[in-house]
This record gives C-alpha cells, structure tokens and sequence, in this order.
C-alpha cells in the first residue's frame, strides 16, 4: 500500500496554506502484469483556516470570488498505479486515482495524478539509497466552472532493502 503526506509550506499570491494526505492499499494481478495494481482508499485535501479574521475573511472572499473549494475534501478513492517499472537503474511509479467525494456532493469532480522515479545513489551491503523526483497533482473541476489545480514535487530520499 501507499502512504502520501504533503505540506505546502510555501503560496503564490498569499493564498492559504494546505495539506494533502492519502492512503491507500493495492491490490495485485499478477497474471495481468506484476506491475499493475489497483488502488482502493482515502484522501483527504484541506485549505487550512488561519485564527487570524483578517486572514480568515480575505480567504474566504478569495475563494467565493474565484468560486474555488474551501475547507476540506475528504473523499474515498479507486485508482490504478504501475509501480516499479524499470528504465535502467531508476524505478518509475505512475498513479492516476479518482476521488469518489465528488459524485456524492455534486459540487466538483476530483482526480490525482503522481509520477515518481526513484534513482540509487548508492547501495550498501544490505540497503540501496534512492533519489525520489517526481509530482503529484490534485484536479478539482468545479460545478461553477472552476478549476483547481493542487500540484507538488516529490524531492526525497530513501532506503530499500537488497536481497541477496
């Protein structure tokens, strides 16, 4: 399964701040391809609220005037993902998940996309450190006639294990 927690620490145009969180468990089809997976769980995006009224009021009337989502958008989604597929040393995983909150509401329609590689840098006796680059993108598309458009670079580091 898959794990995402993003923070955007930095705005354009003094917009709120806010945080995306995703969870979701794969399920396999190995006689399809050992690559492809399905991809069942939850999201949720949040426009985080500032205690400040100023800040609050601007905001919000931000948001009406550009008839954009405000608050949270919690939302189960089904996806598909093809992970781990190899070119040369870097592993790319691609996801694409719809967010089913939106046929419920009827406000909007939501989707994610994310493509990371992850590049080995160096690999150890039992380990391998990986440079993961990629993006991730949050699509809202508005009842209004909106769009929304949450996007994110992936910059990290990580570990896997080396079996032998």
């Amino acid at each position: 399964g898959d794990l995402f927690f993003d923070f955007k620490f930095m705005t354009f145009n003094n917009g709120p701040m806010s945080f995306n969180f995703e969870i979701a468990p794969k399920v396999a089809f190995p006689s399809l391809s050992q690559h492809f997976f399905l991809r069942l769980g939850f999201s949720d995006l949040a426009i985080l609220k500032s205690r400040d009224e100023n800040v609050l009021a601007r905001n919000t009337e931000l948001a009406q005037n550009q008839n954009a989502l405000y608050g949270n958008v919690v939302s189960p989604l089904v996806g598909i993902q093809f992970s781990n597929v190899k070119i040369g040393n870097t592993a790319l995983t691609i996801d694409a998940n719809y967010l089913l909150s939106g046929l419920i509401t009827g406000d909007y329609q939501a989707m994610s996309l994310r493509a990371n590689a992850s590049v080995p840098f160096a690999e150890l006796e039992k380990v391998k450190l990986v440079f993961n680059l990629g993006a991730r993108d949050t699509l809202l598309l508005l009842k209004g006639g909106g769009v929304e458009n949450h996007i994110s670079a992936i910059l990290g580091f990580g570990v896997e294990n080396v079996i032998r």
